[in-house]
């Protein structure tokens, strides 16, 4: 029998870590896409820490489980806003949303070249941009795959776009 494994490039754990996201993000890219949940506002500490560092994000708020038409929109956003590094923070949705529109900046084909089941299945041609992925539920593990699982509204199935 043999398989392969494949894991995030680094997993960060422990009190106060959340802290470090706005360092870590400059390090990163200079335009920020901020995904989040439906309350946004619950993540000014982060907005506030982004600033002092000369970050500036642009927000994107995933209000329900993120579809296709959704994030296609929202990646012709932030590819217009010039974002190199996305943050997002929240559940599994908007973690899933987040590492979408990260794969998406870059490979600018339409979303349903990229998808599986219902797309074309493309592999993605260019490395997605950089990507923090801060849980603030248990139970998805949407930030430890490489994965991005969208609602295909007119199809009605929940599809995967996935970089290897």
């Amino acid at each position: 029998m043999q398989f392969s494994f494949h894991a995030p490039t680094q997993i960060i754990f422990g009190s106060g870590t959340a802290n470090d996201i706005p360092a870590r993000a400059a390090t990163l890219g200079t335009r920020v896409c901020l995904v989040t949940g439906s309350n946004p506002g619950r993540l000014t500490w982060l907005e506030y820490g982004l600033a002092q560092e000369g970050l500036s994000p642009l927000v994107v708020s995933v209000g329900q489980e993120p579809d296709t038409d959704y994030i296609a929109q929202a990646a012709t956003q932030v590819r217009e806003h010039g974002c190199d590094v996305v943050i997002a923070v929240g559940g599994g949705s908007v973690l899933d949303a987040g590492k979408a529109l990260a794969a998406l900046i870059t490979n600018t084909g339409e979303l349903f070249d990229y998808l599986e089941v219902v797309g074309q299945g493309q592999a993605l041609s260019q490395q997605p941009v950089p990507c923090i992925a801060a849980p603030t539920t248990a139970g998805t593990g949407s930030e430890a795959t490489a994965n991005a699982v969208l609602l295909a509204t007119e199809q009605g199935v929940k599809v995967s776009m996935r970089h290897v």
